[in-house]
């Protein structure tokens, strides 16, 4: 599991929502290794290493912001798709 500095961010490995430390903080298990973020969010509603992304009309999660792949988890890679006001980590194809 991947920690960031002090306790579980926005990105971190998770098996359920105890790994996500903060109340804020859920895990989303769709994914390989799980994900830890905040659902339903709004442009600014993320803490400082994430971003807020739409997937879709109705869903909307707090994606790790990064700058290049390096600084995604292994498994995941760094997204710019332009409908998000920073580029995020998601998992690679």
């Amino acid at each position: 599991m991947m920690l960031g500095c002090g306790g579980p961010q926005v990105g971190d490995a998770c098996e359920d929502d105890t790994d996500c430390g903060e109340d804020t903080l859920i895990c989303d298990t769709s994914v390989d290794g799980g994900f830890c973020t905040i659902s339903d969010c709004r442009p600014g509603d993320c803490p400082s290493e994430a971003t807020c992304v739409e997937f879709g009309s109705h869903e909307s999660y707090c994606m790790r912001t990064c700058s290049s792949s390096a600084e995604c988890r292994d498994d995941h890679e760094c997204i710019d798709d332009r409908t998000a006001s920073a580029s995020y980590c998601f998992v690679a194809d």
